[in-house]
């Protein structure tokens, strides 16, 4: 769960590039499948959005990196609650 003081620390981090990522998640049944799926959907538009505004590729990738490994990460989308935030910037990711 974020607090208060991580979303302060969010703002108040190291200016430059970010991206923000929030998804509403399943929890139960099939459904459950298409999390992952859907993140990297999320993901691949973040680039796209950062590729047309201007950013290096380099820069892109070491964004967006631990985002790309969580998509096949099996046992991280077993435990999700009803959505997802993801904030990542040059300092790495948050959850």
């Amino acid at each position: 769960m974020t607090s208060r003081s991580d979303v302060i620390d969010l703002i108040t981090a190291t200016p430059g590039t970010g991206v923000t990522i929030l998804l509403p998640t399943h929890t139960a049944g099939a459904d459950t499948r298409q999390n992952p799926i859907r993140f990297g959907n999320c993901v691949s538009e973040a680039e796209r959005q950062l590729e047309q505004s201007g950013v290096s590729a380099e820069l892109t990738d070491s964004l967006l990196d631990p985002a790309r490994e969580l998509v096949d990460d099996h046992d991280f989308w077993q435990h999700q609650s009803s959505s997802l935030a993801v904030f990542l910037n040059e300092d790495g990711m948050r959850l």
